[in-house]
């Protein structure tokens, strides 16, 4: 019995092994699929989305866009109204697994690799699920993904990107960036703005940042969890701002650089500085009286009266009713008994503040960019590079 079982099983392998070996084979020798081309202007908008695989979108100087994909179909939906023989404006890039016998027209249910060939001067908008994404070449890129790494190189314009459990890497671009990342890390090197309203931001919640030759005058890095790691020279007027909850900040700067330093950090905190930093003394607030606390409340005139006394009670300093010539309206006659007077006195509740950060401002050169950086747990190095 044990041995019919033996046999039985080594056949099940042999079978299946070869079922896979013919379907590789078959995959294999398959011709590839043509790509699938439409003429466009060179400013076109490209949309393209996926539920699992991964999307290359690469620029080239033909005015035309051209899709392929080996294991779906292709088809290309124009904005409507648009003329058929003019290049497209606007094009929404459909894949269609070749599996798929509803033959559904949905956007983002294919779990297919897809290839884009766009203008340079083309905006392109990639969303897949489980894939990576590569954009090279192109003017705006807008790329999300959920678990899968983004790599982006020369980007002309505009960049916003935004994965959940994937890294983020971008190169050789200008204008203005917005990167988001959740459980991964970012890596930027060499990008500039190409107006001066360009900004950059990244915002992260558990992953290093790295960034390397960034010439952007506006920019702002935050991360939960995370160490930040910045090496390049400080553009002259630049702004920059650095929030970090838990993890190092690094700024590589070179030997020459001018800067004004302005910290917050935790009581504990160390600020470890290569560059010979001026303090600077900051005006200090005037102390704003404590209502528990009378002592501290500053002394009234003596013109002023005090809003204890009653409207309907003469000055201390009045004369008397019966040598008044003239008896001041409103007040009682000679000899009527006096009415209490009650005199409400609020009690504001002490308010007990505790501050855990200590602040730090400072001077290196002439100051020319502004450095405002928050650390609550992790140490700040100021390194000549």
């Amino acid at each position: 019995m044990k041995f019919r079982s033996l046999i039985l099983f080594v056949l099940i392998l042999v079978l299946t092994t070869s079922v896979a070996l013919a379907l590789s084979a078959r995959k294999a020798n398959a011709p590839q699929q043509a790509p699938r081309t439409i003429s466009a202007k060179q400013t076109v908008t490209v949309s393209v989305c996926v539920l699992s695989g991964s999307i290359k979108v690469t620029g080239w100087d033909r005015s035309e866009v051209a899709a392929r994909s080996d294991g779906a179909q292709i088809e290309f939906r124009s904005v409507r109204g648009q003329q058929a023989s003019s290049p497209a404006e606007k094009i929404q890039v459909v894949v269609i697994d070749d599996g798929d016998v509803l033959r559904t027209t949905s956007s983002c249910q294919a779990s297919s690799d897809v290839e884009l060939s766009v203008p340079h001067g083309a905006t392109v908008q990639v969303q897949t699920r489980d894939g990576e994404v590569n954009i090279s070449g192109v003017a705006t890129a807008y790329a999300g993904t959920q678990n899968g790494d983004i790599y982006l190189a020369g980007i002309s314009r505009v960049v916003e990107v935004g994965t959940v459990g994937g890294n983020v890497t971008l190169k050789e671009s200008t204008g203005r960036i917005d990167l988001n990342s959740i459980g991964g890390n970012v890596l930027v090197r060499n990008v500039r703005p190409v107006e001066a309203a360009d900004a950059f931001q990244i915002t992260t919640v558990s992953g290093d940042l790295e960034l390397q030759q960034v010439g952007h005058s506006q920019l702002g890095l935050r991360t939960v969890n995370g160490n930040l790691r910045m090496t390049g020279p400080l553009a002259s007027g630049a702004r920059y701002g650095i929030n970090t909850m838990s993890g190092d900040v690094v700024l590589a700067l070179p030997a020459d650089a001018s800067f004004q330093l302005h910290a917050r950090v935790s009581a504990n905190a160390d600020i470890i500085t290569d560059f010979p930093l001026t303090l600077l003394n900051e005006p200090t607030p005037p102390a704003r009286p404590s209502p528990a606390n009378p002592r501290s409340a500053p002394a009234q005139p003596a013109e002023t009266p005090s809003a204890a006394v009653s409207p309907l009670l003469p000055p201390a300093d009045a004369p008397h009713p019966k040598a008044a010539p003239d008896v001041p309206q409103g007040t009682p006659p000679p000899g009527a008994p006096k009415k209490a007077v009650k005199a409400r006195v609020k009690v504001a509740p002490s308010i007990v503040r505790t501050y855990s950060l200590r602040r730090v401002s400072a001077i290196c050169g002439t100051g020319d960019a502004v450095i405002s950086l928050a650390s609550f747990s992790g140490t700040i190095h100021l390194q000549k590079n």
